[in-house]
């Protein structure tokens, strides 16, 4: 048995990237700058003691695997979400310019909530709530796509296209994400 808690870290690391998604992508902020730094060092910090724990610890070489795998998919989550704030910011751009954010917000705490399943599920009946999560996948896709064609139609900003996209990365990082947890489910059940 291991002796330390991956359940527990996996959900602290997903609140964290929850945490920095709707810091990104939301008005409600004060010194982003700041937040995010925090918000990354808790990151690095907990991630090393993740790491640091799976050598020593005695696990299958699948569950180390993917454990480690999750995690950093997890803060790469909070690197997109770096790299959006800071775009929209350069551009001065408000958050709730469009729609595509407000949706990954909603997909981070899909994702926060799938999280906290990963430690009691025994069986499929168990699993996250796929269509939902896929229903804001496919709505935020529809939303960047409805944006870029008010870019080339020259009813937004030119410079915006970058925020756009930016935006459509941090969405698909949110997917695989998601992916790698449901993947992992299903190697468990």
């Amino acid at each position: 048995m291991a002796k330390y808690n991956y359940f527990d870290i996996l959900e602290m690391l997903s609140d964290i990237a929850y945490n920095a998604v709707n810091t990104a992508c939301s008005d409600k902020y004060t010194e982003k700058k700041e937040s995010f730094e925090v918000l990354r060092s808790k990151l690095d910090s907990t991630v090393l003691e993740l790491e640091r724990s799976l050598f020593g610890d005695f696990l299958p070489p699948l569950e180390r695997n993917n454990i480690a795998q999750y995690a950093h998919s997890l803060s790469d989550i909070v690197s997109s979400a770096n790299e959006y704030i800071s775009i929209r910011h350069k551009l001065c751009c408000p958050a709730g310019r469009f729609e595509e954010p407000s949706l990954c917000i909603s997909l981070a705490n899909e994702i926060r909530d799938a999280t906290s399943i990963l430690r009691k599920i025994k069986k499929s009946g168990q699993m996250p709530d796929l269509k939902r999560f896929r229903e804001y996948l496919r709505t935020a896709e529809e939303a960047h796509s409805a944006d870029l064609s008010k870019v080339q139609g020259a009813v937004l900003p030119k410079a915006y296209e970058t925020i756009i996209t930016y935006a459509g990365n941090l969405r698909a990082q949110l997917s695989t994400t998601f992916d790698t947890l449901i993947e992992i489910m299903l190697n468990n059940i």
